[in-house]
């Protein structure tokens, strides 16, 4: 899977432009852009942060959560890298490039790439998550795995923060099905679900899914 940076070079200490990103890719996969096509060129270097640069003329004293990971020589287009981590999985990662010529001219930065690596080797999300409520009662269903994902077990998940996964509520082993009560239907709540394989891994949340209440 490619992880695209687009990048239209215009010329030294000229801002990077036009970047692309794939929404699901696993730690491993590359990063892409363009080559800049003056002869001069010698090499990239990649800077990666945990939060988004905002200044307007972005450069590495104006992003200073940005650190360089990487320098990368010159090559045939389109360059690559991959990221060698480690990397917190599903983190919001963000990534931008320098080039650098033999006369030690520097461009500014590249637009951000925001990257969310994923676990190449934890099982997939659970499929079809749906909820249905019930009074207080939310019932929750999903759907059967695949049997080379050797699912042993689910983790369920909840919240009074959408954006927020949670406290473990339950897991299940036999079933696909779990009921959870609010007492006083006191609401909303957001639900997700996570898959566990033989090898104790885990895969990222399903949903969410929400119980509506009062």
């Amino acid at each position: 899977m490619k992880v695209l940076i687009s990048l239209v070079f215009l010329a030294l200490l000229v801002p990077l432009n036009s970047l692309g990103q794939v929404s699901t890719p696993n730690l491993g996969d590359k990063i892409y852009w363009d080559a800049r096509t003056e002869p001069d060129v010698d090499e990239y270097h990649m800077y990666r942060g945990t939060v988004p640069c905002t200044d307007a003329t972005p450069t590495p004293l104006t992003c200073p959560g940005f650190i360089q990971v990487a320098v990368i020589p010159q090559a045939v287009d389109p360059m690559d890298w991959i990221e060698p981590g480690p990397v917190v999985f599903v983190q919001d990662y963000y990534y931008r490039l320098l080039s650098h010529n033999t006369s030690q001219l520097v461009s500014a930065f590249s637009n951000e790439l925001n990257v969310r690596w994923f676990n190449p080797n934890a099982p997939g999300i659970p499929g079809g998550l749906r909820g249905t409520e019930q009074g207080a009662n939310m019932f929750l269903d999903w759907d059967e795995p695949d049997p080379d994902e050797h699912i042993v077990a689910y983790n369920i998940w909840k919240s009074m923060d959408e954006n927020k996964q949670g406290a473990r509520i339950g897991t299940v082993s036999e079933t696909r099905r779990y009921r959870d009560n609010n007492p006083g239907r006191n609401g909303p709540r957001y639900y997700r679900v996570t898959a566990v394989n033989d090898s104790d891994m885990e895969s990222d949340p399903a949903g969410p899914v929400m119980y509506v209440g009062k």
